[in-house]
């Protein structure tokens, strides 16, 4: 038996169990491509033809309070107070 990857356009929709050569369909719109390693659900196939994770989200936007939070501790620490007095009015 092997790892039989179920893709559809390029992307990796599950991953089964096959011995490759036993009657069987993926199912509408699915390629069953034989796992080159460990290649998990949601990786996006390549143009050499291996498989990736796919791109990391993008990390938030900071919010109006994140914003307020680091402009009152730059002018905390203008005015002198340490990184611990900062710490205990801002947090």
């Amino acid at each position: 038996m092997y790892r039989y990857l179920l893709t559809r356009d390029g992307v990796v929709f599950n991953v089964v169990v096959w011995d490759g050569v036993s009657p069987w369909e993926p199912g509408d719109g699915l390629l069953a491509e034989p796992d080159p390693g460990m290649t998990h659900i949601g990786w996006i196939k390549q143009l050499d033809d291996s498989f990736a994770p796919p791109p990391s989200p993008p990390a938030p936007e900071p919010t109006v309070e994140d914003l307020a939070r680091a402009s009152a501790r730059v002018k905390l620490a203008a005015i002198g107070l340490t990184e611990e007095e900062i710490a205990a009015l801002v947090g």
